[in-house]
């Protein structure tokens, strides 16, 4: 997602896909799968590992003597059969594609956002076009009618101007 933001360099854009980012139930939804696959990955890889078991006892009777006993144990499971390390693989594979769901949504919902963006900038650019273009047609009506006051001009013309005008402004409004 970072990359695409990197294609378009405005800050503006990059506080609306920040955002989407957080606003978005789905992609957190999402997020959270992965976060519990993560939790789920590092538990199948303690399996994998010796477990140790220490214990520490303390008695005290006021006719005896007091004694203290302790304990360590250490276990470790034989995978014989490859169970434990097929779980491991199967948690790894289960987060992989978790990680790459929560990307790809991730790059859809940026993309997404990108291109409402550049589809209002864009609006707003062929908005100020005509505007341009209302206020160019305008003066050409006024110029026109000046000609025609003067004797200059036909009617025909500043009949065209005029619709001209009256076309371009319909299309602003």
């Amino acid at each position: 997602a970072t990359s695409l933001i990197a294609l378009i360099d405005d800050d503006s854009l990059t506080q609306l896909v920040k955002q989407a980012i957080t606003a978005n139930p789905d992609l957190q939804q999402v997020l959270l799968t992965l976060k519990i696959r993560q939790a789920q990955l590092n538990q199948a890889d303690d399996n994998l590992l010796p477990t140790l078991d220490a214990s520490f006892k303390a008695n005290n009777d006021e006719d005896k003597a007091s004694y203290y006993t302790g304990g360590l144990t250490v276990s470790w499971e034989a995978d014989l059969w490859s169970q434990i390390a097929d779980e491991n693989k199967a948690t790894a594979k289960a987060f992989s594609s978790q990680q790459a769901l929560y990307q790809s949504s991730l790059d859809s919902l940026v993309a997404q956002v990108m291109s409402a963006w550049l589809a209002v900038i864009a609006q707003s650019r062929a908005l100020s076009v005509q505007e341009d273009r209302v206020e160019i047609l305008a003066k050409n009506e006024s110029l026109l009618l000046n000609r025609y006051k003067n004797g200059n001009g036909d009617l025909e013309g500043l009949d065209g101007a005029r619709s001209s005008l009256a076309s371009a402004k319909e299309t602003v409004e």
